[in-house]
């Protein structure tokens, strides 16, 4: 009798014990943040699911209605159920994107970039298709006057004073390289006549020969420049030059009291070697060579740099 009311109980306990244990079991899984965060992705994933079967439904039902004959008219529309049912959360810039979307699913024209808009215009799309374009500002119409070179004067000075008291000859020329003049004609038209006087320092006869911008030989050129009645008050200067190229010979001689052409912010002179060409000269003080740059006028009144040229004195050793 005993054994069995120890058996009796003894199962008792047992059954008691597995009872308990799997309701405690049970009670921890339903309680861990695991399980929980995943019940409520699952009843997110059904509400989703139940927003998506609806808009399929409020699509299905705009397609089957028969007083919608316009493409745009049912975009717009279907624009406004996606903001109503997803209760959709958007910031301000893409509220007015938005409704220009809209505005132009409705009205059938194209919308313009918000960026490229006035904020009048930002807030009038936001409200209806007619937009405000930004005003224009009328600029005060300046006249610039066209330059001759590609440097300014200050630039274009410091050039030439650099080829002018280089050491070399290369150097020399690498310099006035610089200094090329881009439109002979505005040169010309916007400088004065050299005196007489100005021409004192290159007296002399120079020989050499003109480089082309290939760095082959072009031609030969000399130079014989003069000025005549030194002591009076109005001397006179005359410049010959003889230019060779191909076995053919050019000569040009030109005599007068004002003679090239200058520009007071430059050192540069300009002479007329013949016509529609010009020589760009410098005395090079380190070397007494005659240097500069060779050019061509062409019909069309385009300024062509043909090559440069170094001078070497040859009537005095």
């Amino acid at each position: 009798m005993k054994d069995f009311i120890k058996i009796f109980l003894g199962l008792v306990v047992l059954i008691g014990a597995f009872t308990v244990g799997k309701n405690y079991g049970s009670k921890l899984i339903v309680e861990t943040p695991e399980y929980k965060q995943q019940l409520v992705a699952h009843q997110q994933l059904v509400a989703k699911d139940e927003q998506l079967q609806k808009i399929k439904m409020s699509f299905q039902n705009l397609l089957d209605g028969t007083d919608l004959k316009q493409g745009h008219e049912l975009l717009g529309k279907m624009m406004v159920i996606l903001l109503t049912d997803l209760s959709m959360k958007i910031s301000k810039d893409q509220e007015d994107q938005i409704a220009m979307g809209k505005n132009y699913c409705m009205a059938g024209s194209v919308a313009p970039n918000p960026a490229t808009l006035h904020p009048a215009a930002t807030i009038a799309a936001a409200n209806g298709p007619a937009l405000i374009e930004e005003p224009k500002i009328e600029k005060p119409n300046k006249t610039v006057k066209s330059t001759w070179a590609h440097y300014r004067p200050p630039q274009f000075k410091s050039y030439e004073w650099l080829g002018m008291n280089s050491s070399t000859e290369r150097n020399s020329l690498r310099q006035l390289a610089r200094t090329e003049i881009k439109n002979m004609n505005e040169f010309i038209n916007q400088g004065s006549m050299v005196s007489a006087g100005k021409y004192l320092d290159f007296v002399g006869e120079y020989k050499g020969t003109i480089l082309d911008i290939n760095n082959h030989v072009y031609a030969t050129l000399t130079t014989k420049i003069n000025v005549l009645d030194q002591g009076s008050p109005k001397p006179k200067v005359s410049v010959d030059t003889i230019l060779i190229r191909d076995g053919a010979e050019s000569r040009n001689t030109t005599k007068g009291a004002d003679f090239g052409w200058q520009h007071p912010e430059v050192y540069a002179i300009v002479l007329e070697q013949s016509k529609d060409r010009y020589l760009q000269i410098y005395k090079i003080g380190p070397t007494q060579k005659l240097a500069g740059n060779y050019y061509e006028v062409l019909p069309n009144g385009t300024t062509k740099m043909i090559g440069q040229f170094a001078l070497t004195r040859i009537d005095r050793f």
